[in-house]
């Protein structure tokens, strides 16, 4: 299976690590040409820095073109090759909402729960040095000017859950405030606030976009049209909703 792949010429997807399983994690490479620019969407669990390394190459840049790295939420999965990634590109700086940020910068475990109970989660693993180096992302925030990318904020995964939509790509990169697998869209098993992770959920899919890029498995084109879930398959009953604790949303 090959580790990162082109959605359109300037997105590209990377499998990056989900604690120890190499692939189950998606961060995003946004090119740019004039300017040439890199923008890196959420960096994967520890040990991911070489397959994004090797997405950085495979494009035509080097870690010298990286601009940012926006983080759309705190979880070690989409955090954890942070301090390194920001090692290889002194330059860099990281951006996440200003709660997630916080939580970042605190470098402390913190409660998250599931249907199951709940279970204690540390961020991605940051130096001093580097934690002065992850900054408050605003809605408006210019470190996104010129990449077609609109903060959505999206709590209810984290505090700060966030969402980039780009209207001019018709495409959503959701984190996991909006979960997609074959098709079907759903909210995530763990979560902070299950109440506001739902509104959030209901926000997103209003948006207009066509390709879904989640944070976990594979993006999904032709995502505009949503429609009822309607009657469960019986994977989607057994393993999506009962096993992993899955709320399914739309298909598409």
């Amino acid at each position: 299976m090959p580790s990162h792949w082109p959605i359109r010429p300037d997105v590209y997807e990377i499998g990056v690590r989900f604690t120890r399983l190499p692939w189950l994690t998606r961060a995003y490479l946004v090119t740019r040409e004039s300017p040439r620019g890199l923008l890196l969407i959420d960096t994967g669990s520890a040990g991911s820095k070489e397959r994004i390394r090797g997405c950085i190459q495979a494009a035509g840049y080097t870690p010298a073109d990286l601009q940012a790295i926006v983080i759309t939420h705190w979880h070690e999965d989409h955090t954890g090759a942070l301090g390194a990634l920001l090692d290889a590109a002194p330059h860099v700086q990281a951006y996440a909402s200003p709660a997630d940020a916080a939580i970042l910068r605190a470098q402390q475990p913190r409660t998250i729960h599931r249907a199951s109970g709940q279970l204690q989660h540390a961020p991605g693993k940051l130096a001093p040095e580097q934690v002065a180096r992850v900054h408050d992302l605003a809605p408006d925030d210019p470190v996104l000017a010129g990449w077609d990318l609109r903060v959505v904020p999206a709590p209810g995964h984290t505090p700060g859950s966030i969402a980039l939509h780009s209207p001019g790509r018709r495409a959503l990169f959701s984190g996991d405030a909006l979960g997609g697998w074959q098709r079907v869209l759903f909210t995530m098993m763990t979560y902070d606030d299950a109440g506001q992770m739902a509104a959030s959920a209901q926000h997103l899919l209003a948006l207009e976009f066509d390709t879904l890029l989640p944070g976990h498995a594979r993006s999904i084109q032709d995502a505009g049209v949503r429609r009822p879930v309607g009657q469960l398959t019986w994977i989607e009953r057994a393993i999506m909703q009962r096993a992993l604790g899955l709320t399914l949303l739309a298909r598409v």
